[in-house]
């Protein structure tokens, strides 16, 4: 006899038909996303999305979750289900697979900050939320364009911030422009081992100009996330 299953559990009636049923899904509905799993409850998860969002889902039988683990979603009509932990190509470490993205903000449209006195200034829309797993590398990066449209000389100095403006520096650097209306694609990177349990943290990118009194202008481009690189106990601190 076998074992009544939880709710919001799946069991296919064989393998071949777990991945018939899979390919079938995704090639009807392309929706698919990725999270942590930040919760369990009664068969239940509760997975933390890109932009701080919550899902409570089902998940395959076949799946044994924990929390802190990154999973693969496909959406089932209104719903979403977990078909499983995302993990390395070569099944080493168990995590995520390297580069997946934890959430962030993709800048499809035009935004600019400008700085005209040598106060810190939050850059329009470089904020998000996400839920960071345990023990993994992870990295926080911003891509931006930064602009000195006068003839004076400046170094504008970005900050990375968690929750607002006034919130903690984590990270600090200077961009290096020329002078006269020059445009140049610059990047941010901050990389962390993240705690033994998950977090949800909140980051923010400052500008403030430091040198002269040019006027700087810092553009959106490309985009602003966290990036998981995997099991942070497979690298050396120093």
């Amino acid at each position: 006899m076998t074992s009544p299953l939880a709710p919001g559990q799946y069991v296919p009636a064989s393998q071949a038909m777990l991945a018939s049923r899979t390919s079938e899904a995704i090639g009807r509905n392309p929706d698919r996303r990725t999270g942590v799993v930040s919760a369990i409850d009664s068969g239940v998860l509760t997975v933390e999305v890109a932009g701080g969002a919550t899902e409570r889902v089902g998940y395959l039988a076949s799946y044994e979750p924990a929390v802190g683990d990154v999973v693969a979603l496909i959406q089932q009509r209104s719903t979403w289900l977990c078909i499983g932990r995302l993990v390395a190509s070569d099944g080493g470490d168990g995590g995520a697979l390297p580069g997946v993205l934890l959430g962030g903000v993709l800048f499809s449209t035009p935004g600019t900050t400008t700085l005209t006195t040598g106060a810190e200034a939050a850059v329009t829309g470089y904020v998000f939320t996400v839920t960071l797993p345990a023990d993994r590398l992870v990295e926080i990066r911003a891509t931006y364009i930064v602009d000195n449209n006068t003839s004076d000389l400046d170094f504008p100095f970005m900050r990375l911030r968690e929750n607002s403006l006034a919130g903690p520096q984590i990270y600090g650097a200077y961009s290096l422009i020329g002078q006269g209306h020059v445009g140049v694609v610059q990047h941010v990177e901050y990389w962390m081992r993240t705690p033994a349990t998950v977090e949800t943290k909140t980051y923010v990118l400052t500008a403030q100009r430091t040198f002269g009194a040019a006027t700087i202008n810092i553009s959106r481009y490309g985009i602003f996330g966290a990036i998981d690189h995997g099991r942070s106990t497979n690298v050396t601190v120093l």
